[in-house]
C-alpha cells in the first residue's frame, strides 16, 4: 500500500519554492517556471509503437469484443421484450395503464449518483497508478477492478486505511483541476481544448436564451505559445465596431499586448492590490445590477445610507471579515475570502421587502432613542458656536461684487430705456448697452 501511495505522489512536482521575483531575474520559459513552488502535472508520454504481431494480435481482440458486444446487445433486447410483456400482464391485471406501470418501476431506478471521492474509486484510482504507470500497455477499467478484488492489502480496511486513499484521490482531482501544465506546448494545447469546449458551450447558450456572448483569450508572457482568440455568438462582435470603433482583432491584440506588459506570476495577480480592487468592483456591480443605477457604496452609514434608504442589503459577508471598506481591509487572506464569497455568489445583494425595511426602519429608532450611535456622525463645523458673518469673496478680498442688486427705479429707467430703443434704432440699442455696462461696472 505505501508503494501505490509513493506512485501516485510522485505525479505531483513541485520545484524549489523561492521567494516573489521579477521574471526578468528568474526563468521564465513557461507558466509553471514562473510560479516555483505549485505543483505541475506531468504531461502524459506516447506509448511505445507496436509491431506487427502486436496490431494483428490487438485485431483479434477488438473483433472478439465486437462479437461479444452483439450477442450482449441481443441477449438486452430479448430481456426488454419479456419486461414489456410483464408490464403488459402487470397493467391488466390491476386496471392501471401501462405508463403508470413504468413510471412506477423507474422511481426505483432514478437516483443521483455521488462524485466525491468514496472508497471504490479510491482504491480503482491507487490501483491503476500503481499497474498504469509504467509503459506499455494499459489496464482497462474492469482488469483493475479484478486486481482490487483480487489484493489482500485493499480488503477490509480500517477508517484510518480507507480516509489514506480518499485523501489520495482527493488531491489527485485538485491537481488535475489547478496543477500547471508542465511546459508551453502542455499549457497551449491545455487553452485550446477548453476554449473548444467553452465556445461550443456558448453557442448552445445563447440558441437556448437568446442571449449574446463574447470571450477574449490571451498568453500572459511572450515565451507563451498559446495564440490569442476571440469568440463572439452571432452578431455579438459588431459591438466593438459599432460602439467602440475598434475591430475584435484589434481588441483582441491590445488585450495580449497588456497582458504580456504585466508580466504577472499567480501570486502576483493574487496580490492584495489586485484583489482588493476585484472586490470592489463586485460590491460596486453588484449594487448598481439591483438598483438599475451607479451608486456608491457607504459602508461606514451602511444601516442608514443603504439599508434604511435604498431598501437594499449585502448578505454572506464572510463572518471573519470585518465589514469596512475593502481599502481599510490589509489582509490580503481576508480580502481573497471575500473575493471568493463574492466571485462565487456566496455573497450578494437583495432588495428588502417591505416589511423588512419598516422593521429596520422601527429598529433604528429603537436604538436612537436608546441613546446608541448608529454610523459615523458627521464631524462638527470647526467654527461651531460662533457667530458668522457674510461669506466673503473668493480672491481678492476688498473687491467689490460684479453686480449690485437692481432698484425700483432702476427698474423703471431701463423700461423707459427699452420703449426708447424701440423707436430710436441701432444707435439707441448701442448707447442702452454701454449705459448699461457702466452701471454695472
Amino acid at each position: 500500500m505505501s508503494s501505490e501511495r509513493e506512485t501516485s505522489e510522485s505525479n505531483i512536482i513541485r520545484e524549489p519554492s523561492t521567494s516573489i521575483h521579477s521574471s526578468n531575474e528568474a526563468n521564465s520559459s513557461s507558466w509553471a517556471a514562473r510560479n516555483p513552488g505549485q505543483p505541475i502535472i506531468l504531461p502524459r508520454t506516447a506509448p511505445p509503437r507496436l509491431d506487427a504481431a502486436q496490431k494483428a494480435s490487438r485485431n483479434i481482440a477488438s473483433q472478439k469484443q465486437k462479437e461479444n458486444a452483439d450477442l450482449l446487445h441481443a441477449a438486452v433486447k430479448d430481456a426488454l421484450k419479456d419486461f414489456q410483456n410483464k408490464i403488459a400482464e402487470i397493467a391488466i391485471l390491476h386496471n392501471v395503464s401501462v405508463e403508470k406501470v413504468q413510471r412506477l418501476i423507474g422511481g426505483y431506478q432514478n437516483y443521483a449518483p455521488s462524485r466525491k471521492p468514496h472508497l471504490a474509486n479510491a482504491l480503482l484510482h491507487a490501483k491503476a497508478q500503481s499497474v498504469n504507470s509504467s509503459k506499455g500497455e494499459k489496464y482497462t477499467i474492469a482488469e483493475i477492478r479484478e486486481l482490487v478484488k483480487e489484493d489482500s492489502e485493499m480488503q477490509n480496511l480500517d477508517p484510518e486505511q480507507a480516509k489514506v486513499y480518499i485523501d489520495e484521490l482527493a488531491e489527485h482531482r485538485e491537481l488535475q483541476k489547478h496543477g500547471m501544465r508542465a511546459n508551453n506546448a502542455a499549457a497551449a494545447k491545455d487553452m485550446y481544448s477548453t476554449l473548444t469546449n467553452v465556445f461550443k458551450a456558448l453557442d448552445s447558450l445563447v440558441v437556448r436564451t437568446g442571449g449574446y456572448a463574447i470571450v477574449f483569450a490571451t498568453r500572459g508572457h511572450v515565451n507563451d505559445t498559446a495564440m490569442p482568440t476571440w469568440h463572439g455568438t452571432h452578431n455579438s462582435m459588431d459591438f466593438f465596431e459599432d460602439v467602440l470603433k475598434l475591430a475584435p482583432d484589434d481588441v483582441c491584440r491590445k488585450f495580449e499586448q497588456w497582458a504580456c506588459t504585466r508580466d504577472e506570476n499567480l501570486l502576483e495577480r493574487d496580490n492584495l492590490d489586485n484583489v482588493r480592487r476585484t472586490c470592489i468592483r463586485l460590491i460596486k456591480s453588484g449594487l448598481g445590477e439591483l438598483l438599475i443605477i451607479q451608486f456608491t457604496m457607504n459602508y461606514d452609514n451602511y444601516e442608514t445610507a443603504i439599508m434604511n434608504t435604498l431598501h437594499v442589503k449585502l448578505i454572506g459577508w464572510p463572518a471573519d471579515v470585518p465589514f469596512r471598506t475593502p481599502w481599510k481591509i490589509h489582509t490580503v487572506s481576508e480580502m481573497r475570502r471575500l473575493r471568493d464569497a463574492l466571485k462565487f455568489g456566496e455573497c450578494y445583494w437583495v432588495a428588502m421587502s417591505a416589511r423588512e425595511a419598516a422593521e429596520h426602519s422601527k429598529s433604528l429608532t429603537t436604538r436612537r432613542q436608546a441613546g446608541e450611535t448608529i454610523g459615523k456622525p458627521r464631524a462638527p463645523r470647526s467654527d461651531r458656536g460662533k457667530k458668522r458673518g457674510k461669506r466673503a469673496p473668493r480672491g481678492n478680498v476688498t473687491a467689490q461684487p460684479s453686480k449690485r442688486a437692481r432698484t425700483g427705479n432702476q427698474r423703471k429707467q431701463r423700461a423707459n430705456v427699452t420703449t426708447a430703443d424701440t423707436t430710436a434704432g441701432d444707435d439707441g440699442n448701442d448707447d442702452y448697452d454701454d449705459d448699461e455696462d457702466e452701471a454695472e461696472d
